[in-house]
């Protein structure tokens, strides 16, 4: 019996460090393997996005008329612009939508581009500017372009973007990548729209990712990568070390009693 009580605790004992010893075992759709010279292809359904009340534009117009020009100019100089990092300049000098879904700006007035994509608002801009200054060049930016990356990310925290749209791979890939506990199965999207708050999830070891209309983010997305359940067994595997040590030392004290009972 004593033989047979040790071999379950050391039985108990090696599950406990394989499985506290697990990371992740996931792979990114691009780290599967696909046969050679074959040609993949995945449409993707990409989920348009329309302007929305507190989204900044930064609208640049440059005409031959220099102090024209300047009346555009929100900005103290184009260098600060450009020198910004953390988008505080952008609050300050971008054009915001108000909750009419306009834009006011000078000479121009007031221009509504609220529920627009952010190409047909650049049309709507730059015609509206036209029509007044027939040399204008325009340049439109979306400016409040930021995601939130939560979890099992090896750098998390807020990204700017500044481009038109991004991927979630390329945003993970900005925070650094997943970290060895990143459960890529089970990612999260949390998104803003007029209804209220959404929550997507996503598979990144899946190509069917490529289809998906989540696959591109929206600004102020918030995305999520949950840690794989081994994690918190080795977060606390000092608290199972304590339970493993304290069953044994049970076992055999009951297993003395019985032995000196027998006797």
């Amino acid at each position: 019996m004593q033989k047979r009580i040790s071999f379950l605790i050391i039985m108990l004992f090696i599950i406990t460090i394989i499985f506290s010893s697990c990371g992740r075992k996931y792979k990114y759709i691009y780290q599967k393997k696909f046969n050679t010279d074959t040609t993949y292809i995945y449409t993707n359904n990409f989920e348009k996005f329309v302007l929305k009340t507190n989204d900044i534009l930064h609208i640049n117009v440059v005409t031959t008329n220099v102090e024209l020009s300047k009346q555009f100019k929100l900005e103290k100089s184009e260098s600060s612009l450009n020198n910004n990092s953390n988008g505080n300049n952008f609050y300050l000098t971008g054009y915001n939508i108000d909750e009419n879904g306009d834009i006011d700006m000078p000479i121009v007035g007031k221009i509504n581009i609220g529920g627009k994509t952010f190409s047909e608002a650049k049309i709507i801009i730059r015609n509206k500017i036209n029509l007044l200054i027939s040399d204008a060049i325009v340049n439109v930016k979306l400016v409040s372009f930021r995601i939130t990356i939560l979890g099992e990310v090896n750098t998390p925290g807020p990204i700017r973007i500044y481009q038109e749209r991004v991927h979630v791979l390329e945003a993970i890939a900005r925070c650094g990548g997943a970290s060895n506990y990143g459960d890529l199965r089970k990612i999260r999207i949390v998104r803003e729209t007029k209804t209220g708050h959404k929550i997507y999830s996503l598979n990144l070891t899946k190509p069917e990712l490529l289809n998906e209309d989540k696959f591109y983010l929206h600004p102020n997305d918030i995305l999520i990568i949950d840690p794989v359940p081994t994690k918190t067994l080795q977060l606390n595997i000092k608290d199972y070390m304590y339970f493993i040590s304290a069953f044994s030392t049970s076992l055999s004290t009951i297993f003395l009693i019985l032995q000196l009972k027998s006797n």
